[in-house]
């Protein structure tokens, strides 16, 4: 059993997001020893905020002994190639959303790590979303009755100019690969699979090769329906989470000003109730924490390589179908 304070980190790709896995693993006292980039400015930039050393290559950190966890921040496209070396030295992986861009690539990784057995994790980070996890258990209770109506919002201003997500080669798509990728992993953790879906996407207000807009229906295999709404030129927008349920109904608003983290009512109350939430740790630091618990005691992430395939499915359902216009039914 290693002691966290002892496990020697690496991070693949030195983008935006490699900051919210550095700051969350230095929380978790976990010290970065190893970063990574193809561009090499940027892996020395990372490298000197955070104390740690550049490595030469991939086939460097994946040496024996080198680390005992990645994470793995590089554009969608890569993850199938940068992962798989991790995969195969037994180094346990958090890799980030979406699992790849397209579902054939996401298979062949999920049958890199089902074939060596080893520690995935999707960074799926709003599983650990205190009002998420609150609204998970409020339903499980069955308080609020059987779910039948899913309904979220991620919108805002995100310019895609400049950025790899605007190239389909390297992202898969737009909004609804980035934004709704996570949507659609939050109704399978609240409400269940998906068996079908259909889809619009379009871009509204930004010249790009990707949408900027994505409008996606859900048909649960347990009979809830859901929506999903993602947009990344609305730089005024309502971000929610909702499930309305038989008898009951519970919100997840984010970052709206007057409006609490989670909220709920049930049949027959005319106020609704909050939950408390303020005291829980960021979702970042949370699924840090989560997936060095796992490495230390071997036991299986709540989010697997399995759950990543599962919503690359869903998203590549939806493209589908807003290519044909017609429903998509899931495998």
């Amino acid at each position: 059993m290693k002691t966290i304070g002892r496990l020697k980190i690496g991070i693949v790709g030195c983008g935006g997001i490699s900051r919210a896995h550095a700051q969350a693993y230095r929380t978790a006292g976990a010290p970065i020893a190893l970063v990574y980039d193809v561009d090499r400015a940027a892996a020395a930039a990372l490298a000197q905020e955070v104390g740690a050393q550049v490595a030469d290559s991939l086939r460097a950190m994946a040496q024996p002994g080198a680390l005992d966890a990645v994470s793995i921040c590089t554009p969608p496209a890569f993850h199938l190639e940068h992962c798989l070396p991790f995969v195969r030295a037994g180094i346990p992986v958090l890799c980030e959303k979406p699992l790849e861009i397209s579902v054939p690539r996401a298979q062949r990784l999920a049958a890199g790590v089902k074939k060596k057995r080893g520690l995935f994790m999707t960074a799926y980070c709003h599983r650990f979303h205190p009002p998420i996890i609150e609204a998970k258990k409020l339903i499980a209770s069955g308080r609020l009755g059987r779910p039948l109506f899913f309904r979220n919002m991620f919108a805002g201003k995100f310019v895609l100019r400049g950025n790899h997500r605007a190239n389909p080669k390297l992202s898969g798509g737009g909004c609804v690969a980035d934004n709704a990728a996570h949507a659609v992993d939050i109704f399978r953790f609240l409400v269940g699979d998906v068996a079908a879906v259909q889809a619009q996407v379009a871009n509204l207000a930004q010249q790009a090769a990707v949408e900027d807009f994505g409008l996606l229906f859900l048909r649960g295999k347990k009979g809830c329906v859901g929506e999903i709404a993602c947009c990344y030129s609305t730089p005024v927008a309502t971000n929610y989470v909702e499930v309305l349920c038989e008898k009951g109904t519970v919100t997840v608003n984010y970052w709206i000003p007057g409006r609490p983290d989670i909220a709920y009512r049930i049949e027959g109350e005319k106020e609704e109730r909050t939950i408390d939430v303020s005291k829980a740790p960021d979702r970042f630091i949370a699924e840090i924490a989560h997936f060095l618990d796992c490495v230390r005691t071997g036991a299986k992430p709540a989010v697997t390589v399995a759950d990543g395939l599962a919503s690359a499915e869903v998203i590549a359902a939806a493209y589908a179908s807003a290519r044909t216009g017609r429903l998509v039914r899931l495998p």
